[in-house]
């Protein structure tokens, strides 16, 4: 006896329906490589010059949020993880995404803009400087 649940089969999977596996990143090594040995050692945070070990490729768009490894989605900076102006961008601290943003190239903007949108951008990357503490209350 066959039961018909009365429910329609979705388009993009055998069963119907979109997959629900996200979109493969590109993972590119080759890329990486070039761009760490073709970017100057200047840290794109701070704008300081640092011996090349120090320096790390932070993605804009993080791979666990779909970011390709991808030259456009590179931003070149000091310290690993945790550490320099690489462990402030990780931490989300505005000050320091800030002046990221405001030295990302028009093809790094694209990049984000395509992958995420415009608004994803202004949330991660402010345009304006904001300050990374909370407003102090006065006790007046």
């Amino acid at each position: 006896m066959t039961v018909d649940s009365g429910l329609a089969p979705r388009e993009g999977t055998p069963y119907g329906g979109p997959d629900p596996k996200p979109e493969k990143r590109i993972v590119d090594v080759v890329a990486m490589r070039r761009f760490r040995k073709n970017s100057a050692p200047v840290c794109q945070v701070c704008g300081k010059p640092w011996p090349r070990y120090a320096m790390s490729i932070h993605h804009i768009v993080p791979r666990s949020q779909g970011g390709d490894d991808v030259e456009a989605n590179f931003a070149y900076v000091d310290g690993h993880g945790s550490s320099g102006c690489h462990g402030c961008l990780e931490s989300r601290r505005n000050g320091a995404r800030f002046r990221l943003r405001q030295v990302l190239s028009q093809a790094q903007v694209d990049y984000v803009v395509a992958k995420k949108g415009q608004a994803w951008l202004d949330r991660h990357y402010p345009v304006s400087a904001v300050s990374d503490r909370s407003p102090v209350k006065s006790s007046a």
